[in-house]
């Protein structure tokens, strides 16, 4: 399954041209719409820091960036920067990891959803755990930042 957040408009149509052979998974997941569904509309970021009790938060050095100003770090990094190659790898491994937690998350709240509609589907469904990030991410984070 793939899960991506705009991945509709922007990860898809990029990877069919990086990759015209490439087959994506029969399972796609756009987070966009889907946590629009759930009243969550706005960019990755601003959902991120609407949906406070997920502790998704990133370190001062990646605050401000999001998918519309990030164009610049890969471009810097293409041409030998690298430090902006390595901002733009973090600020890339944050997306990912934080996709996974936000995943779990909306499908949890459309659990909820149909089961308050529909009680009988309690026994059906099963919740799952919202994944945490913060050691993983803190390991990763610091591979990162010595290479």
């Amino acid at each position: 399954m793939l899960v991506t957040f705009n991945g509709l408009s922007f990860d898809l149509p990029i990877l069919r041209r990086a990759f015209p052979d490439w087959q994506p998974p029969l399972a796609h997941v756009d987070l966009r719409h889907l946590l629009a569904r759930l009243g969550h509309t706005g960019g990755l970021k601003a959902i991120e820091a609407r949906l406070s009790t997920l502790h998704l938060t990133r370190p001062a050095h990646l605050a401000g960036l999001d998918g519309s100003n990030t164009g610049w770090l890969f471009r810097r990094g293409r041409e030998g920067d690298r430090d902006a190659l390595l901002r733009f790898a973090e600020y890339n491994l944050y997306d990912a990891i934080n996709l996974r937690t936000l995943m779990a998350y909306a499908y949890n709240a459309l659990v909820e959803a149909h089961v308050a509609r529909a009680p009988a589907l309690r026994a059906a469904t099963r919740l799952v755990a919202v994944p945490g990030r913060g050691d993983v991410l803190y390991d990763v984070s610091k591979i990162l930042l010595a290479l």
